[in-house]
């Protein structure tokens, strides 16, 4: 019965999505060190999504 109950409780879907200076900036906020033109050669490859740029910085990928 809460099964049900639970699947009955209607939620919203949101989906979060940054411009190219958002992106930018947060990742600078994370990785001081990471340089501009480094971060948009990673924004065409995964565009702005910046924690798949964070762990590309950091693994070298």
């Amino acid at each position: 019965m809460l099964a049900k109950t639970m699947v009955d409780v209607p939620f919203e879907v949101v989906e979060i999505s940054y411009s190219e200076e958002e992106t930018i900036n947060i990742v600078k906020s994370h990785l001081t060190d990471a340089d501009v033109d480094t971060i948009k050669k990673y924004m065409k490859r995964y565009g702005n999504k910046p924690r798949f740029i964070c762990q590309a910085l950091k693994t070298g990928r």
